[in-house]
């Protein structure tokens, strides 16, 4: 017997009323998010168990399970980076004569109970885009990032908050890692902190406005690793251009993560902490949440120009996306 799945995940109340699609594997699936829960849709049928739960039957249901597990992972992705909304961990499905009920009750709601977002109508079709862009990816580097961007929205959403930046600054670690443009790397580097004659001898020295900007420590060394991972970053999201404040910006972020063993003791030990520098309640963790907004917002950048190349902005000011 052949079925549509139909999927429900439940959420934070919304004034939403979308009818969207993705791609998941292949094969499209529909999906309708209203007030308080995304409902997805699969366009085309599926075997399902046929109800008397023979050693076939169980392997069929399995089978079901993968979809929808992996076609659920893919909408949270979405969903959470185009509109922020949080949502429950569990899910309801239905396959033929077959409904489960997938661990809606063994966790709780990463939402807390009565909350709500109301989202403005300007900002809705930039959003709409976004999650169509993002439902048609099928690229393992943008859903490894995906998969970590989620994970520190939901942490956020939990009050984890230090280890919410852990999670979003593994998305820049990701794109250092693949280091995909070297030419244009050595661009920015050659931009930042360029080649100069000190004392007799060629070295990298790094731009006068950053050296004022980030002060006596780190160290010109310091700096120079830190432009060295900030250009790998940068080329490999595909940016041709960028400020120099956007870098000095950037840096900071890699500061934060470099000065605090984030999520974990503080590597910088500060004698008048009343939390004696353990874990997220250390009085300078406060310094890390600080910066919490922005690693979200350009995480989420370097995402979006990696998998969609000068098609979306960010109005740092504003903080608002736009379509370019």
């Amino acid at each position: 017997m052949n079925s549509r799945i139909k999927i429900v995940i439940p959420t934070e109340k919304t004034n939403l009323d979308e009818s969207l699609s993705v791609k998941v594997a292949g094969k499209k699936w529909n999906v309708k998010i209203d007030e308080s829960k995304i409902t997805l849709l699969s366009q085309n049928e599926y075997e399902v168990p046929s109800g008397k739960w023979t050693e076939e039957d169980m392997e069929i249901d399995g089978n079901v399970h993968k979809i929808t597990n992996r076609v659920v992972g893919h909408v949270r992705n979405a969903m959470y980076l185009a509109y922020g909304v949080s949502m429950q961990w569990g899910y309801e499905a239905e396959y033929g004569s077959t409904k489960a009920d997938d661990n809606l009750e063994l966790f709780p709601s990463i939402h807390q109970s009565g909350i709500s977002t109301t989202f403005d109508d300007k900002t809705l079709e930039v959003r709409r885009e976004m999650f169509q862009d993002i439902g048609s990816v099928d690229s393992k580097a943008v859903t490894l990032m995906l998969n970590y961007w989620r994970r520190a929205h939901e942490l956020d959403d939990l009050g984890f908050n230090s280890e919410a930046y852990l999670n979003y600054y593994k998305v820049l670690e990701c794109l250092e890692g693949m280091n995909e443009n070297p030419k244009q790397k050595m661009i920015f580097l050659d931009k930042f902190a360029p080649i100069k004659d000190v004392d007799g001898k060629l070295k990298r020295k790094p731009m006068a406005k950053i050296r004022r900007q980030l002060g006596r420590r780190p160290t010109d060394g310091q700096i120079e690793a830190q432009i060295i991972k900030a250009s790998k970053i940068l080329a490999t999201s595909k940016f041709t251009f960028i400020s120099t404040d956007f870098v000095i910006h950037l840096i900071d972020l890699i500061n934060v993560r470099d000065e605090f063993n984030v999520a974990h003791n503080l590597l910088i030990y500060i004698p008048k902490d009343s939390y004696y520098g353990i874990g997220q309640h250390s009085d300078s963790f406060s310094y890390v949440i600080r910066y919490l907004s922005s690693i979200a917002a350009l995480s989420k950048l370097t995402i979006l120009n990696y998998a969609f190349p000068k098609k979306y902005a960010y109005n740092w000011k504003e903080r608002e996306w736009s379509i370019k």
